[in-house]
C-alpha cells in the first residue's frame, strides 16, 4: 500500500511523463507536471520554452528535464529582486539544485541531453537534421523514452522540494 507521500510521487512521475508524451517540450513538461502539486508563476513555465532538447534543442546543454527543475526550484527558493544583494542565497538554492544533479548523474552518468540520449538510445542525435530527428522519434523519444526522463526529473524535483520541507502542497 502506498503512503500519500509515495502517492503524491508517483503522480509527479505520471504527470510528466504524461506531458512529455502529449506536449513534448521536456523544460516546460516538467514544469507543468509540478504546477499540479505547487504554485508556480506561469512565466517560469514560458520561460521554459527554448530550453527543450538541451538548449534550443542542440542536446549540447543540460537535459530540459533538469533545467526545468532548477527553474521549479529557483522559483521555490530563489532570491527576488528585493533580495538581489543577498549572495549567500544563490548558495542555497546552488546546494538544493545540486540534490538534483546527483539524481541525474546517479541514474543516467550526467544531467546533459547527449549524454542521457547515448545512455537510453544508445546514440546521440541532432534534433534540426530532419532525418535524424525522425529516427529519435522512431527509437521512442515521445512514446516512452523522453517521457520517462522528465516524469523522474518531476518525481525528484517534488522529492527533494518535500525532503527539505520547501514548500506546501496545493488543496
Amino acid at each position: 500500500m502506498l503512503n500519500t507521500r509515495e502517492k503524491l510521487l508517483k503522480k509527479a512521475y505520471e504527470k510528466g511523463f504524461e506531458f512529455e508524451k502529449t506536449y513534448h517540450g521536456c523544460a516546460q513538461c516538467t514544469i507543468a507536471a509540478l504546477q499540479e502539486f505547487i504554485d508556480i508563476d506561469d512565466s517560469v513555465f514560458k520561460a521554459a520554452t527554448a530550453l527543450a532538447g538541451g538548449m534550443c534543442r542542440q542536446g549540447s546543454g543540460p537535459c530540459g528535464g533538469f533545467s526545468g527543475g532548477l527553474l521549479v526550484l529557483g522559483s521555490v527558493l530563489g532570491r527576488d529582486k528585493n533580495n538581489f544583494g543577498k549572495g549567500e542565497l544563490i548558495r542555497e538554492v546552488a546546494g538544493i539544485g545540486c540534490l538534483l544533479k546527483e539524481k541525474f548523474v546517479r541514474e543516467y552518468g550526467s544531467y546533459r541531453c547527449h549524454d542521457i540520449q547515448e545512455k537510453i538510445f544508445g546514440k546521440k542525435f541532432n534534433l534540426w537534421d530532419e532525418k535524424d530527428y525522425e529516427l529519435f522519434e522512431k527509437m521512442g523519444a515521445h512514446e516512452t523514452k523522453c517521457p520517462d526522463v522528465v516524469g523522474k526529473a518531476s518525481k525528484w524535483v517534488l522529492e527533494i522540494l518535500l525532503d527539505n520541507n520547501l514548500v506546501s502542497l496545493k488543496e
